[in-house]
Formats: C-alpha cells, sequence, structure tokens
C-alpha cells in the first residue's frame, strides 16, 4: 500500500524524532513515561512509539489510513460509515524474553472494529510477524478454543471473554497452548516493508517477539464511532494541516473527527 519511496519519506521523516518506550502514545501519560533517544530506548525497551503529533504529521500515513478501498472495505464490514478512533506507529526490538502481554496471543476487549497494520520494515519469521487466530473473533469460536486448550474452565474461558482490561491475566499461557491446540487456524503475516493486513480487533492476535532486527509497524483502527478504549485511553483530535491530504468532504470530516481538530 506504500511504495519503497513512501516507506523511506516516513523514516527520513522519523529520524531524530522523541521515541517513548511503549507502543502507543496514549500509555505515556498514564504511565508516566519520558521520552528519550531511538539509539536509548531500542537498547533496553521492548518497543518505541512516536507523539501522535509525530505520528499524524508523517508524510503518507494519514492518507494511508484514508485511503478510499480501505474505508470502503471496513464500511462493509461496519454495516456503517467507519470512524477513524486510533493511530499508531511502533518499533518492536529484539530483547531476550517476549513482553508480559503484547507479545503473548490476546485479545483488545475495549476496542470494536477493524484495526490495518502496516509494515515499514522487511518483516520475516524472525523479525517480529504479527500473527492472528482465524475464527477467534466469533464468540462462540473462541470459547471452544480457549475450552480446548485444557487450562480453562467455562468460567475462566467467559471471564477472558468480558475481560474489560487487555489480557487480564489469561493470555500468558496461551503462545504455547495455542500452536498445539489449533494451528491450523493460526496466520503468521510476514513480507517485505508495505505489506498490509486488517484484523478484527476482537480476535486473538500477537506481534511476536523479534530475534534477528527490528520491526516498525503503522497500524490505524475503525470503527461505528466512540469506542471505550477511544475515552479511557486520553485521545484527542489534533490541530494540524490537513489540507490537501484528505479530500475536503463532509464524508471525511466525519471519519476523521476522532483524531483531527477541524475548527
Amino acid at each position: 500500500m506504500l511504495s519503497a519511496a513512501q516507506i523511506a519519506d516516513v523514516h527520513k521523516y522519523l529520524q531524530g524524532k522523541p521515541c517513548y518506550p511503549t507502543t502507543g502514545y496514549h500509555r505515556v501519560k498514564r504511565e508516566n513515561l519520558q521520552s528519550t533517544s531511538f539509539e536509548d530506548v531500542k537498547s533496553w525497551s521492548h518497543y518505541a512509539c512516536y507523539s501522535f503529533p509525530d505520528l499524524i504529521g508523517a508524510p503518507h500515513l494519514l492518507e494511508l489510513a484514508n485511503s478510499p478501498d480501505i474505508l470502503r472495505l471496513a464500511a462493509e464490514y461496519l454495516g456503517c460509515s467507519p470512524t477513524i478512533y486510533t493511530l499508531r506507529l511502533w518499533w518492536s526490538f529484539p530483547r531476550d524474553t517476549p513482553s508480559k502481554i503484547t507479545q503473548r496471543f490476546h485479545r483488545d476487549p475495549q476496542d470494536e472494529g477493524l484495526v490495518l497494520y502496516v509494515y515499514l520494515t522487511d518483516v520475516e519469521e524472525r523479525s517480529g510477524p504479527h500473527a492472528f487466530v482465524e475464527g477467534s473473533h466469533d464468540s462462540e469460536i473462541f470459547l471452544r478454543m480457549l475450552r480446548a486448550c485444557g487450562v480453562f474452565d467455562d468460567d475462566n474461558a467467559r471471564k477472558f471473554h468480558t475481560a474489560t482490561h487487555l489480557g487480564d491475566g489469561y493470555a500468558l499461557p496461551l503462545n504455547d497452548l495455542l500452536p498445539r491446540v489449533v494451528p491450523e487456524a493460526i496466520r503468521t503475516f510476514t513480507g517485505p516493508a508495505g505489506t498490509s493486513f486488517i484484523d478484527d480487533v476482537h480476535g486473538l492476535h500477537t506481534g511476536r517477539l523479534p530475534v534477528d532486527r527490528p520491526r516498525l509497524m503503522f497500524s490505524a483502527r475503525y470503527s461505528a464511532g466512540r469506542t471505550t478504549a477511544y475515552d479511557n485511553n486520553g485521545w484527542w483530535p489534533q490541530r494540524i494541516d490537513w489540507a490537501g491530504r484528505i479530500p475536503d468532504t463532509a464524508e471525511a470530516r466525519a471519519a476523521n473527527e476522532l483524531i483531527i481538530d477541524f475548527s
């Protein structure tokens, strides 16, 4: 979805931009995180992300999130005009062990809708590919998978299914269990920079731990409107120079009203 030249533009733009040691800028205030340099954070953290103003100011990414093909697909899936409620841009770095939740199979219960992922680096099996458990966004299939793992009785399986916190403590055993129980359902995404794919955010997914080299990923999330995650994470619309980047139409303003301040 992005050309090699466009990806090079993004990397050039990010040079020298401050980073935060987490997967998303929404965590910065909540966890009282301080910015640091890319070279520093990659030496000790699992992750590095950029501020939301820096992210939305990057070339090509806002335009990508507003791709007519993506908006049309989201509308068909959601059954209504989609709203973009989150943009993220983060690095995953090689470490000795996976992070506690996001590099283990988990679901995002406070989110609703679809998420577009785009690799901004080449991603192979040993460079942190994204993986998704096909069918796990469906409630009944999801519960059957958990029961099949053998460590979830009906009560715990339903607690995980209705959890209101990412992972909620039940994500930890799934990295070992799911490949044994439902190996045919696990879809791993690899490919060159520019590779893109879409998940339902309620399905089980993970970003695997990179072994050989870091991974840079962009994501955009689409829903029918405000979500619990949007409100809880403290996102807010940004004042930016959007003219020429997205169409000046009522539809485009509605799709971006949670991330762009049009006033």
